[in-house]
């Protein structure tokens, strides 16, 4: 029946497709691995041979070594956004083949939107109970939320510049 208590959720890796990612849940990760990727790709870019002055040499193993470095981190952080996307949808209560269309360019904007303004089920779905906010999900949330509006805050002059400049 409406157990008041209900059974706390097994544990589910986060790199796995199984559960379910609120709101919240699902910002907060998907900051921490554009974190992650971000510095992944700030070192990687450290040892990749200047490529300014010099011709693309692919026998050069410095070069080879950092392109498939840049592939891996790039088939990576794909893997990690349509597994995080899988987990929202289920707690949306749908079928986790919709984060495919995060892969058509027009649709995955507007799909991104819908993931994170779509309220998920508050009870218990297909598959299985919501899962808990972590404290450290709310801060990492709520700190790229500020930022996205400072952002947008910033973009504001300068986009008022360049429409009185093409004026």
């Amino acid at each position: 029946m409406n157990d008041p208590f209900p059974a706390p959720t097994p544990a589910v890796s986060p790199f796995s497709p199984q559960g379910r990612l609120g709101r919240i849940s699902l910002i907060a990760w998907n900051t921490a691995a554009t974190v992650i990727t971000l510095i992944a790709l700030m070192c990687t870019a450290i040892f990749i041979p200047n490529l300014k002055n010099t011709t693309l040499d692919f026998q050069d193993i410095k070069l080879i070594i950092s392109l498939l470095t840049l592939l891996a981190i790039f088939c990576f952080y794909l893997y990690i956004s349509i597994i995080f996307s899988i987990k929202r949808l289920h707690d949306l209560n749908q079928s986790g083949w919709l984060s495919l269309l995060m892969l058509l360019p027009a649709i995955s904007s507007i799909f991104s939107l819908y993931l994170i303004f779509a309220p998920g089920t508050a009870t218990e779905n297909t598959y299985g109970q919501p899962r808990a906010t972590k404290g450290w999900e709310t801060v990492f949330a709520w700190i790229m939320i500020v930022i996205l509006c400072l952002g947008l805050l910033a973009i504001i002059p300068a986009m008022m510049q360049i429409s009185n400049y093409l004026q």
